[in-house]
């Protein structure tokens, strides 16, 4: 059954549209599917009240220590009108704190503003990522919640050379007008070679993706280590399924729950827990345990 959008709700997709639309229609990076997920498909957590598009992109810091880069950078980008302060809020970073994970960690206040303008690639490489990567750190990964998973494959598909790992919580997988376009192939390594793939919007970020998810076994230094997690009863995860289809099954983690900040978190400890840095924090943890 379709969902029932709030007045406001409708009030804000007509705005969308009206911006995104006249001289852009044509254009096949207006981005108009986000203006559908702001209009209620991705309503978790989420107000909707504008947010001001600054350059350079503002940030959250939370160093490891004040004297010099922690060894890896963890960006965490939050859902459409999530703010950066909710990843300390809904403890993330308390959970990354508490396992002695080696990692600083970047919080930009990504908001939908940065999507409609069509740059969030482009203020993520300059105002976060290049500055990172001056500052010499050996790793650096993207955590993407919602539409900050898009946002995640869209800087990803331009610069994946400058991403260790990738890590998709409940993604918004793009607008139904793709994913039915991925389903009509027969999932999304097949689509990317259809004359549909080539065109706008998501689909040169997607088209990314299934690129280089098919390496993930490989596990080549070129290519971002890839990680889905989501909850069975998330409203996107349909969508979101196709995407993982294309995944080293051990690269794809589910669990019960909705699109909400309380599955996110359980998904993110389960990452803490059993993904790629679980060894070092069971070593940190064992060093502790001695001393004491």
């Amino acid at each position: 059954m379709p969902q029932q959008f709030s007045r406001r709700s409708a009030l804000w997709l007509k705005l969308a549209r009206q911006r995104l639309g006249g001289r852009h229609a044509r254009g096949g990076k207006r981005l108009l599917y986000l203006c559908f997920a702001a209009a209620g498909t991705l309503l978790s957590a989420c107000g909707f009240l504008p947010q001001p598009h600054t350059v350079p992109l503002p940030a959250l810091h939370d160093r490891l220590s004040p004297a010099a880069p922690a060894k890896r950078l963890v960006v965490m980008l939050p859902g459409i009108y999530d703010k950066a302060a909710d990843f300390v809020s809904e403890g993330f970073v308390k959970d990354l704190r508490s396992r002695g994970i080696d990692a600083d960690v970047l919080m930009p206040e990504a908001h939908f503003g940065y999507y409609e303008a069509r740059d969030v690639d482009l203020r993520l490489e300059q105002d976060i990522f290049a500055p990172a990567r001056a500052q010499g750190y050996r790793e650096i990964w993207i955590v993407g919640v919602s539409l900050g998973g898009l946002g995640a494959l869209l800087y990803s598909s331009q610069h994946a050379e400058s991403i260790t790992g990738i890590l998709l919580i409940a993604p918004f997988p793009g607008t139904d007008k793709v994913l039915g376009e991925i389903r009509q192939a027969g999932g999304l390594r097949s689509w990317s070679a259809t004359p549909q793939a080539q065109m706008g919007d998501e689909r040169p970020a997607l088209r990314w993706f299934a690129s280089a998810a098919s390496l993930q076994q490989q596990k080549p230094a070129s290519v971002p280590g890839i990680f889905l997690a989501t909850g069975k009863a998330d409203r996107l995860f349909e969508g979101q399924r196709l995407l993982s289809e294309a995944l080293p099954p051990a690269h794809v983690q589910l669990v019960e729950g909705g699109h909400d900040w309380q599955t996110w978190r359980h998904l993110w400890q389960e990452f803490l827990d059993e993904g790629p840095w679980a060894l070092e924090a069971a070593k940190r943890a064992h060093l502790d345990r001695i001393r004491l």
